[in-house]
Order: C-alpha cells, then structure tokens, then sequence
C-alpha cells in the first residue's frame, strides 16, 4: 500500500496526524509538465518557450521510462500525480 492511501485509508484512527502526513506527501516536488518529463522526444525539439522547462528537465536524475515500465497502468500514474498537485481533488476517507 502507498504511503498517500495508507494515511488517507486511516484518517479516522489517526485524524490529525494522518492530515499532516496526507498534506507533506501531496506537496509537489516539481512545477514541471508530466508531458515534459515523460516525453520520449529529444530536449532539441523543445521551442523556445520552454527553456526553463527543459533547463530543469535537464536537472532530473531518474530515469523516467524505467519509471513508467515498473507502473501497471500510466494513465493511473499520470492521474495519481495531478492529485497530488492539487490537494483539493483527494478524496478524504
């Protein structure tokens, strides 16, 4: 079990600290796109707007396909991430 389900799964046993543990692992560690950091496509093709994207797409030291290729289902991966960036959208238990 996920550390995100197991606190939001025991919010009625622990109330206030299973709050503060949902809230720390739902703060976002990046401000950069999931398209950006998943794309298979070469940094080259990235317009010029983007340059402070792929400045701190650069930065990033996993490797994002051995990422996606331990995950069942991407979309459930993608959809897991945006609930984290907005907290609102979590459902409390």
């Amino acid at each position: 079990l996920p550390p995100l389900q197991y606190w939001q799964f025991n919010t009625v046993k622990y109330g206030l600290l299973a709050e503060i543990a949902t809230e720390l692992l739902t703060v976002p560690s990046s401000t950069v796109s999931l398209e950006r950091i998943f794309a298979t496509s070469s940094p080259d093709m990235a317009s010029a707007n983007d340059d402070s994207d792929s400045y701190v797409c650069s930065q990033i030291t996993f490797d994002p396909i051995a990422l996606i290729k331990t995950i069942d289902e991407p979309q459930r991966m993608e959809r897991d991430a945006m609930l984290r960036f907005n907290r609102a959208l979590i459902p409390q238990f």
